[in-house]
């Protein structure tokens, strides 16, 4: 039985709207990143504009005003059948752990996007530190795409036929 199963029929049709757009963003993501992987020591014009879509595509899924991985979790457990709901929301509860593991990673990320990409904030924007302050982003969106990439084993489906402890 797949996910859609265990969704009630009411909430089927979100769940696969919600479920598609999250799994295009996490490809997009897992398409930058490898692209900055592959990138020398110093990035063009290009490298650094996907280095910063990656940030900002990264705390969209994870620490946003808007719909977010936790919120996806939120509404999984408000949508699943209640038989299944014991299998469910181990995986779910893990997720969150890990998620508050990672809290620090995705901080630094949003305070760099925040203050370095999207506002500009003269306290900050106009420090010219990027080579430091690259390397620190990186290793911090790798940690924070571990935890996404977890989702999308749970989106596929292996979490659910996995042992839940």
């Amino acid at each position: 039985m797949g996910m859609l199963e265990k969704i009630r029929p009411e909430k089927r049709r979100t769940f696969l709207g919600r479920n598609r757009h999250l799994v295009r963003e996490i490809g997009k993501l897992s398409d930058q990143l490898e692209l900055l992987r592959k990138g020398s020591n110093s990035w063009s014009i290009h490298e650094e504009a996907v280095f910063e879509s990656a940030v900002i595509r990264t705390t969209k899924l994870v620490r946003n005003s808007g719909y977010t991985l936790r919120r996806y979790r939120e509404f999984l457990r408000q949508s699943v059948i209640k038989p299944f709901r014991t299998q469910l929301y181990p995986l779910l509860d893990r997720l969150d752990e890990e998620e508050d593991m990672v809290g620090s990673s995705i901080t630094k990320l949003k305070r760099f996007r925040d203050h370095f990409l999207v506002h500009m904030d003269p306290r900050f924007a106009f420090i010219d530190n990027t080579g430091d302050r690259r390397k620190e982003i990186m290793n911090d969106l790798e940690i924070v795409f571990r935890h996404i990439r977890n989702h999308t084993k749970l989106f596929t489906e292996e979490l659910l036929h996995s042992d839940p402890s």
